[in-house]
């Protein structure tokens, strides 16, 4: 008899041997550890990822320009719009968070291109209801966000020329 086996057969813990020769607690580590590890990864990714899509760009978005923040804003935007363009823009948004209108984002549609061949989705437009008070009233206004160097920003100049285009085209609602 080896050791291990006659020091078990000596104490008397439930860490005696089953009918079937195995540890009690190796059956125990055999059923709980797989899910156990699964959910730590899962939570584990999702922690990391937290904050890196377009609707977190879009909270930290509106939350600077409630705020006033134009370092923020700058930040969270494209650099190919001018400061007038993220100005423009900021002044709508804290209009309707000094009004008290919250906002809320009804869909977030990908934008397919064609670069090189490849056709890429780093472009979302989101559509974004900013509601009264009361809950009556609804004014919708489009984001145009892109991918720059794997962060989302939004882009002032492309959002403004979208909302130009859908309010001029007759017979368009949201």
């Amino acid at each position: 008899m080896l050791l291990n086996d006659y020091m078990l057969s000596q104490t008397n813990t439930k860490f005696q041997r089953s009918p079937r020769g195995n540890l009690k607690i190796v059956g125990f580590l055999r059923t709980w550890a797989p899910p156990g590890v699964l959910t730590a990864l899962v939570g584990f990714v999702f922690l990391v990822l937290r904050g890196f899509g377009p609707e977190s760009t879009l909270q930290k978005f509106h939350v600077a320009a409630a705020n006033r923040d134009f370092k923020t804003l700058q930040l969270l935007s494209s650099q190919a719009s001018s400061p007038d363009e993220l100005m423009l823009i900021q002044n709508q948004v804290m209009d309707f968070a000094r009004r008290g209108y919250r906002y809320e984002v009804r869909s977030i549609q990908p934008q397919a291109r064609n670069v090189a061949g490849v056709v890429r989705k780093d472009n979302v437009v989101a559509l974004v209801n900013y509601v009264q008070p009361e809950g009556r009233t609804k004014i919708p206004m489009l984001f145009v966000l892109e991918k720059q160097s794997s962060r989302w920003v939004v882009n002032p100049k492309a959002s403004l020329n979208l909302m130009r285009q859908v309010t001029s085209a007759p017979g368009t609602r949201f």
